[in-house]
């Protein structure tokens, strides 16, 4: 209850208004156009609000659920600290999490900014997080820290790798009993992001199908992905151009501390542990009936709640 008083506390400086409702609270703010509602688990600050529809056409000019679908997973590579997803009746929404950790209430208040921003904002933002590679004389963590935060976790089976491609990008490893999975972490002045690869391109038309059939059963698929984050905390699923699946997870770098990390390594390992198989099954099934019904109700997977999964009722 004290970190709930702290973080509202910290909204209403920023000028935003709280009311109570059923399940949480509703956020309004002067210059924001439209609510944000913010509920409470014993783990998690969790913000959502539904998209607009305005925002709904832009990532859908032809109206197709679709391509809805797609450009909604494509454009969460692209967003700091927000993804979007679907709910349990399928309604896309923006959704943001927080830790109750000791910087909650700072990062509450960055994820209030970030879920608060329009469509034409979010254009960019992405923007932003595509060109930060570039920006090598950026200072992010330093090498002494991320190999103290590794070292740090309490888990085995993460494993410090190499600094690649430019000086602030590292190659990490995690280990389970399926398989080795590679993460990616990029470090800079203001964010810190994990990219972690969970399947390779998914081909169309990979099960000699024809093009519409295999094309509902992507569908389905890309459905699935987004009902997953809706279920996730902090992290969320992406798809890259290449049609890659990925777990990612960014924080600002001045939250980044050693509880942090171990609370982000913990859950990006308990997803991978739990999802990564299941994933990479789902896409590659064919659309036998029986199988794409099993798809279709995948929400019922996920209905458990815990600090790593949102309950079903919201």
């Amino acid at each position: 209850m004290e970190r709930l008083t702290r973080a509202l506390a910290r909204c209403l400086r920023q000028g935003w208004q709280i009311a109570p409702v059923e399940s949480g609270w509703r956020l309004q703010h002067p210059e924001v156009a439209f609510e944000v509602f913010l509920q409470e688990t014993h783990d998690w600050f969790c913000l959502m609000r539904p998209l607009t529809t305005a925002e709904l056409a832009t990532l859908a000019p032809d109206g197709q659920p679709f391509q809805l679908h797609q450009h909604m997973l494509l454009r969460n590579r692209d967003l700091f600290m927000t993804r979007y997803g679907l709910d349990n009746e399928g309604q896309p929404l923006l959704l943001a999490d927080v830790p109750q950790h000791n910087a909650s209430s700072f990062l509450l208040e960055v994820a209030l900014e970030a879920i608060s921003k329009t469509r034409s904002d979010l254009e960019t933002v992405a923007l932003a997080k595509n060109s930060m590679a570039a920006h090598e004389g950026e200072s992010g963590l330093s090498p002494e820290t991320l190999l103290q935060y590794v070292n740090g976790i309490k888990l085995q089976m993460w494993k410090w790798g190499r600094r690649i491609a430019k000086p602030q990008v590292w190659h990490l490893q995690y280990l389970n009993q399926m398989r080795r999975f590679d993460i990616f972490f990029t470090s800079t002045r203001n964010w810190s992001y994990f990219e972690l690869p969970l399947i390779e391109e998914r081909t169309l038309e990979a099960h000699g199908l024809d093009y519409v059939t295999e094309m509902h059963t992507y569908h389905i698929f890309l459905q699935y992905l987004l009902r997953l984050n809706y279920h996730f905390y902090m992290a969320k699923i992406a798809l890259n151009q290449e049609n890659q699946v990925l777990l990612l997870l960014e924080v600002p770098t001045s939250a980044l501390d050693l509880p942090l990390f171990q609370l982000i390594a913990s859950t990006l390992s308990t997803y991978v542990d739990r999802y990564g198989q299941e994933i990479l099954v789902m896409s590659l099934l064919e659309p036998h009936q029986n199988l794409v019904s099993i798809l279709e109700l995948s929400r019922s997977f996920h209905q458990q709640s815990s600090i790593y999964h949102r309950s079903g009722g919201k």
